[in-house]
């Protein structure tokens, strides 16, 4: 009978305490530097979704016909 295991797997080594805490100072707070670096390095998905976003929105502006035209007289 054939075994589920590879027979070159290594064993995991698993660090629960690394784990456990967060990077940084070990307090679970968030700096600022922390937010502007992950968004800055998620700058090209941010201003692509925005751009796809916009260009859908204003496609729908263009190709959706007016429900309510206004006229006015004097």
């Amino acid at each position: 009978m054939s075994s589920l295991v590879p027979t070159n797997a290594q064993p995991v080594a698993t660090d629960l305490r690394a784990a456990e805490e967060p990077r940084g100072q070990g307090d679970g707070k968030v700096e600022l530097a922390d937010v502007w670096r992950i968004l800055w390095h998620r700058r090209e998905w941010i201003f692509g979704t925005v751009g796809i976003l916009t260009f859908c929105a204003l496609l729908y502006t263009l190709v959706t016909p007016s429900i309510y035209s206004a006229t006015v007289q004097i």
